[in-house]
């Protein structure tokens, strides 16, 4: 395939916490975590070079001045470098609204991707094809899917089997054990029940939680895109505020799921 005469410029979102590895992304930014000598993002900028890419747009916000530090202008790497900084979140692409000079056609990609994908292939498939968005899966990730979604169907149920008596929260959802795909295990805790309390407690434990997710009314690009006025949702909003996700993956083993329930359990039988 020939190559696209349409300028190569690429977006990385790059301003994350990096929740998930802590208490090494504390103070150092996930994108610079080394892989052998060298850290994810400069494997991801060395690659996109080659791919034939001019530009890169970095949407920093978490330990932005370190990012920027490291990667400057680009001129060490031979293309131009910029950054857009989100100084609160905006959601997964939200930070793209931020960017004034994007053009038409553009890759968008996580800081934090390693992968074989010829970036100028892919580009160019985009372009050729003349659709508004191409997505790029791993086929690898794609072929484990259906393993995948029963193992976690599988540890849903064993959360229902110790979870469903407990006094304090509420299991949604318990009409979709069969045909859920059981992405997250999501609990709603008792309006009396302190969100923070309890997931400090469980971190303390060494479980992590999250919380999925603020509502799409308070998203700002959905906000200020599609309503373009202030828009309140008091039901959604307060299950919202009262929701938890419990770890659920799986690598999970029902031992696992067994001691993350009791811990759950405990911090209830202390509330009485």
């Amino acid at each position: 395939m020939s190559a696209s005469p349409t300028p190569k410029h690429a977006v990385i979102l790059a301003g994350g916490k990096g929740t998930r590895l802590k208490p090494y992304t504390i103070t150092f930014p996930k994108p610079l975590v080394p892989v052998g000598d060298m850290p994810i993002l400069e494997i991801v900028i060395r690659q996109l070079k080659q791919a034939g890419f001019e530009k890169v747009t970095m949407a920093v916000g978490h330990l932005a001045e370190l990012l920027i530090s490291y990667f400057g202008d680009g001129s060490k790497w031979g293309l131009e470098i910029n950054y857009s900084r989100e100084d609160e979140p905006h959601g997964t692409v939200g930070p793209l609204k931020l960017i004034e000079d994007l053009p038409e056609q553009f890759l968008v990609m996580n800081g934090d991707v390693l992968t074989t994908l010829r970036y100028d292939e892919f580009f160019d498939y985009h372009i050729a094809s003349g659709v508004e968005l191409t997505a790029a899966l791993g086929l690898i990730q794609i072929g484990k899917l259906s393993k995948s979604n029963a193992r976690r169907m599988e540890m849903a149920q064993h959360y229902w089997t110790f979870l469903a008596d407990v006094t304090g929260l509420t299991l949604p959802f318990s009409d979709r054990l069969e045909d859920s795909s059981h992405h997250i295990f999501p609990i709603i805790l008792d309006q009396e029940i302190d969100r923070s309390e309890f997931r400090e407690l469980l971190k303390e434990r060494g479980i992590q939680t999250s919380v999925h997710y603020p509502p799409i009314h308070q998203f700002s690009f959905y906000r200020d895109t599609i309503l373009n006025e202030p828009c309140h949702l008091p039901v959604t909003e307060d299950i919202a505020g009262r929701e938890v996700t419990l770890p659920l993956h799986p690598l999970l083993e029902k031992e696992d799921v067994e001691h993350i329930s009791k811990e759950v359990c405990h911090f209830f039988d202390d509330q009485k």
